[in-house]
């Protein structure tokens, strides 16, 4: 995520602020009062909402605009280019989250293009100050690695002050040997009510007793309800018994007569069904008797009009075989023309085949032979290629003699110049010489020099100008003197004190000058004595005029032996092109042999065949594969004709060859077939017509067979469901059944006057029984009813005296006194496990976060702690009992608290910058940066600085400052002067 424009509506001291343009590394500078910490809480409201008005940070609201708020544009991986707006509105404020699509959201969608960060986290990873690096400086020693681990970890030590809170309240409630905690408290005092509570039931046995009796007594009188309840409905139910006893009295005498006939089973309807299927029996078999006298008459007609089988099952093939009769012919006409045009192919193929010498066997092989469009094209480049390297061997050959030539004449020079040049120990003396004459001229300079200064010198001395100026000076001096004396005369010390300074002032200028002529003095001698020096040397080097211009012709001959060697070389190179080139010829001479044998293969052309003749050649084969391809195509045309014919000859033939007689000529023998097929067409139809009202008949016997057959099986079905012997019998059985039916309908009448089961339970066999067991029941019923009156007077009487004991209050306030401290024990308990729980929950965090995401942080701060302190410190370690460990470059390791402040802080830099490493994948946010390296030398200031533009190219910084000389290490495009885009703001405004 990279934060593309800010605009401000309203927000602190920033009215209508726009940057238009946020890079990767964006420096914010401003001095105190600036806006940079509104700026960085306008960033986190954007994102977060506004802080309401419970929370401690400010909320920044205009004082003298009335818009409050402003939008972010972001660049996104997952939804490319968003918007997010927030203004003036609920707590937080309204929120509207719009896409480069248009699509529009609020919170909800906000939420998930943020990941579920929230501002405390954000804060916690992303956006740190120098107050977070500067408390690493605060800490004990044994903090300084639980404040790392955490910033490692988390972002911050949140989560463990959160785990040392929940200790902190953990023990606040219980300790397992405390007395002040809350719970121990709470404990003490149930022991001391419950030993109350056991002495006040000891001194209240009494009431114990009378609870147990009322107890007892509810009992009592609860099962004695119970069977007076039981014995009452047991009279009811015998007085119902009492009176259905007719009615089962009845019930009896009918089961007896049931069981008498015992189990009866008859179809329903039987016996009308029976004389009903009778009566259609007797008609369907006078009918089926008149059906088959008809068929016998009809069949034996048939007999005699039966047609030729034979004929009739070839029926389909003879009127083929009559049909296709012209066609034949016509056959016979194309298979001569064909022979004919076959017979003049292969005379065109043999004279083709000996222009390019193909015998038959190659001319077999034609059609493996590829003549595509591509086998055309290879032939034309190969043959353009072998002319074209014809042509290129002589003009190579040319000019590698030209080229050879010129390489001769170059050496030629090159020998006659090295006759010219001399020994190279000769060259050496000549070079030494010539420094030396190199230095006469140097000398001649330096001479001209020292004359001209000497002329200077002698005219300043010689000049008489001198003299006026010491006349001068004395005439000044006299002056000076005489208004001096005027001054003191008339009293006027200033201007004696203006005197004074004047005559001091010109006596100094004189003994000046004075020094100065002395100098110049000395200077001329010593420049006399230079100026004799250098022209003794000047008078020994004039004779070497004669070497300069022999060593000078040598440098020049050996500058063109050079330039010739170095033309020799370009030379020989060019000979070796040549010779290169003519080497490539070679090769591509054999190349083109190869693809031309080739060629020559595929076609089938003989090896020693011309090569400008291969165009030809494949034009032959081309008009001789096409040859070929007509003549194959006629052959199988004539071969299909033939085919066609000889089948239906054989036809023909089948069915016109007879066992007694030999095949007949073709003619005759199809007029034969015509007219045996004419008569057998005849018969068929009379055949025909009477089979199909033969076939009706059958059709109407087995229809009137079956009608029989099933008649008879239903009647025979109806005795079997009877289980009668005969039809007799059968009718004997609907009388019984009919009477069982009677008697059945009646029992169910009387089942529903009564419920019969009632007298199976009660197992009474007579009337005087029921009376007797009726009133034994009401006497129950009255015994226990003066029972329970008694026991009603007795429980009475017990009440009372346990209310009697109860208002005395001394056990009632002791016991309600108890159960009010166990309830409260027991809700400070409840809230204990709560709190417990969240610190073991938190513990699981905390220890997961350090397996999974720790170590990847520590492999990144390594890296960055190796950059800040420039390969001074090298590897963080984390021991067993979770404190770290740094290991400077000489193997040398630290604690924490034995770092300098400086490079505690930068340990912290790089572990909080690793994090946001780790981090950025899952959580792509912005770095914000307000001023945390300002406690840092120039150095090490140097090197976080160097370490924000590396983590830039992955992840967007935002840092805010105040100190000017830092600015000076960004590019001017990064820099944000608040001051100055305020002021400008204003002025548009």
């Amino acid at each position: 995520m990279k934060m593309k424009e800010i605009y401000i509506y309203g927000y602190g001291k920033l009215i209508d602020f726009h940057f238009p343009s946020v890079t990767s590394l964006q420096v914010i500078y401003g001095e105190n009062e600036a806006g940079k910490s509104t700026l960085m809480s306008f960033i986190h409201s954007i994102l977060f909402g506004f802080p309401t008005k419970q929370q401690s940070e400010l909320r920044y609201e205009p004082k003298s605009s009335g818009k409050y708020g402003g939008k972010l544009v972001l660049e996104t991986k997952d939804y490319g280019e968003v918007t997010i707006e927030r203004i003036r509105g609920k707590a937080v404020g309204d929120v509207t989250v719009t896409f480069a699509n248009g699509t529009v959201g609020s919170d909800e969608l906000l939420s998930q293009i943020l990941n579920g960060m929230d501002r405390r986290m954000y804060q916690s990873i992303y956006s740190f100050n120098i107050h977070g690096i500067q408390d690493v400086g605060r800490m004990k020693g044994e903090d300084i690695s639980r404040y790392l681990l955490a910033a490692g970890t988390f972002g911050t030590d949140t989560l463990m002050n959160s785990e040392q809170q929940l200790q902190k309240e953990l023990d606040s409630l219980f300790k397992p040997n405390g007395r002040k905690p809350e719970l121990n408290q709470l404990l003490d005092q149930l022991k001391e009510k419950d030993g109350e509570l056991k002495k006040g039931k000891k001194q209240n046995e009494s009431y114990t007793l009378l609870k147990q009796q009322a107890w007892q007594m509810q009992q009592e009188i609860k099962q004695l309800q119970d069977q007076i309840h039981t014995y009452q409905q047991n009279i009811q139910t015998l007085n119902q018994l009492i009176q259905d006893w007719p009615l089962y009295q009845e019930r009896e005498q009918i089961n007896q007569r049931l069981q008498e006939i015992g189990e009866v089973t008859f179809p329903i309807d039987g016996l009308s069904r029976l004389e009903h299927l009778e009566d259609q029996l007797r008609s369907v078999t006078s009918y089926l008797t008149t059906i088959q006298e008809r068929k016998t008459m009809l069949e034996n007609q048939l007999e005699a009009v039966i047609p030729d089988s034979r004929l009739m099952e070839n029926e389909t093939a003879i009127q083929m075989i009559l049909e296709q009769w012209p066609q034949a012919q016509e056959w016979q006409e194309q298979m001569q023309r064909l022979t004919f045009e076959i017979e003049k192919m292969d005379e065109q193929m043999k004279r083709l085949a000996r222009d390019i010498h193909f015998t038959e066997m190659d001319i077999d092989q034609i059609g493996s032979i590829d003549l595509g469009i591509g086998m055309k094209e290879r032939i034309k480049k190969a043959t353009k290629d072998y002319f074209a390297l014809g042509t290129r061997e002589k003009e190579l050959s040319k000019q590698a003699e030209a080229e050879e030539k010129a390489l001769g004449d170059i050496e030629w020079k090159m020998e006659s110049l090295e006759n010219r040049l001399i020994p190279e120990d000769e060259f050496r003396r000549l070079f030494e010489e010539q420094k030396k004459h190199n230095r006469l001229e140097q000398l001649q300079i330096e001479y001209q020099h020292v004359k001209e200064q000497i002329h200077m010198l002698k005219m300043a001395k010689g000049n008489n100008q001198s003299f006026v100026r010491g006349i001068r000076l004395i005439g000044f001096i006299i002056l000076l003197v005489c208004l001096m004396v005027y001054s003191f005369v008339s009293k006027q010390s200033f201007l004696a004190i203006i005197s004074l300074i004047g005559i001091v002032f010109l006596l100094v200028s004189s003994w000046l000058e004075k020094g100065k002529r002395k100098s110049s003095s000395s200077e001329l001698s010593k420049l006399v004595e230079r100026e004799k020096d250098l022209l003794e040397q000047l008078d020994e080097r004039e004779n070497n005029l004669e070497q300069s211009e022999k060593y000078a012709e040598q440098i020049e001959l050996r500058q063109e032996w050079k330039d010739l060697l170095l033309q020799l070389e370009m030379q020989q190179n060019r000979v070796e092109s040549v010779h290169l080139a003519l080497e490539h010829w070679k090769l591509d001479c054999k190349e083109n042999e190869e693809i031309l044998n080739n060629i020559k293969k595929e076609l089938l052309l003989q090896h020693h065949f011309a090569t400008d003749q291969l165009p030809d050649a494949y034009d032959i084969l081309m008009e001789l594969s096409k040859v070929i391809q007509n003549k194959y195509q006629k052959r199988k045309n004539f071969d299909i004709l033939k085919a066609k014919y000889e089948e239906w000859e054989r036809k023909v033939e089948a069915l016109t060859k007879t066992e007694k007689e030999h095949s007949l000529p073709i003619n005759e023998a199809i007029i034969r077939l015509k007219n045996d097929w004419n008569k057998a067409k005849e018969s068929q139809g009379k055949y025909k017509e009477g089979s199909v009202k033969l076939e009706e008949l059958k059709n109407d016997e087995r229809k009137w067979s079956n009608e029989k057959t099933a008649l008879n099986s239903a009647i025979e079905e109806l005795l079997r469901d009877a289980h009668a012997k005969d039809k007799e019998d059968f009718r004997k059985k609907a009388k019984v059944y009919t009477e069982y039916q009677e008697l059945q309908s009646n029992l169910a009448i009387l089942e529903k006057k009564f419920n019969p089961n009632t007298f199976a339970d009660a197992e009474i066999g007579s009337l005087d029984e029921l009376e007797k067991e009726k009133q034994k029941f009401a006497d129950l019923v009255q015994t226990n009813s003066k029972k329970l009156d008694s026991l009603h007077k007795e429980f009475a009487q017990v009440n009372y005296e346990i209310t009697v004991l109860e208002e005395g209050g001394t056990y009632t306030e002791k016991l309600h006194e108890f159960y009010q401290l166990r309830d409260q024990f027991n809700s400070k308990a409840r809230h204990w496990a709560k709190v417990a729980i969240a610190k073991q929950l938190l513990k699981l965090t905390m220890d997961r976060l350090k397996k999974e995401r720790f170590p990847k942080v520590m492999e990144k701060a390594e890296v960055f702690i190796r950059l800040l302190t420039n390969e001074q410190y090298i590897h963080i370690h984390l021991q067993e009992d979770g404190n770290f460990v740094v290991e400077r470059n000489d193997r040398m390791i630290f604690a924490p608290e034995e770092l300098s402040q400086a490079t505690a802080e930068q340990l912290y830099v790089a572990i909080r910058f690793a994090l946001v490493d780790v981090l950025k994948d899952d959580y792509p946010f912005p770095i914000i940066i307000d001023d945390s390296f300002v406690n840092f030398d120039q150095k090490r200031t140097n090197k976080v600085i160097e370490l924000l533009k590396e983590i830039s190219r992955t992840t967007q910084v935002l840092f805010f400052t105040c100190h000017q000389h830092l600015l000076q290490e960004f590019s001017h495009e990064t820099i944000i002067d608040l001051k100055a885009s305020l002021q400008k703001v204003e002025t548009i405004g």
